[in-house]
């Protein structure tokens, strides 16, 4: 790889973001199939991962949610302060996934 020793462990201990050249160099000297620069889309700006997909709309639609997450609050019950230590300030995100909480409240109560 043609990337300093310096800039590889400062995105392998998060201190730096990977940029898209930087994955795609990885995927192919890791053998990855892309999955590398696939993790990159919360870099790139985008409020949701590509893997969330569209749970973001079957939740604002669904009338009961049931998850087991033992390691972290799901994060629909995450406080401001929570979700921001988990996507490391990233303000947009954080913003994003207070967003989620604000489901219709129109919802029939069962």
């Amino acid at each position: 790889m043609h990337f300093s020793e310096s800039l590889i462990s400062g995105v392998e201990t998060g201190q730096l973001p990977a940029s898209p050249e930087f994955a795609q160099c990885c995927d192919e000297v890791l053998d990855t199939e892309g999955t590398l620069s696939r993790l990159l889309d919360w870099r790139r700006g985008q409020a949701f991962p590509h893997w969330f997909g569209k749970w973001r709309d079957k939740e604002q639609a669904a009338i009961a949610l049931r998850t087991y997450q033992p390691l972290m609050v799901p994060g629909l019950f995450q406080t401001e302060g929570y979700a921001r230590a988990l996507l490391g300030d990233d303000v947009d995100a954080v913003a994003a996934r207070m967003e989620r909480q604000a489901i219709d409240a129109h919802v029939p109560q069962r």
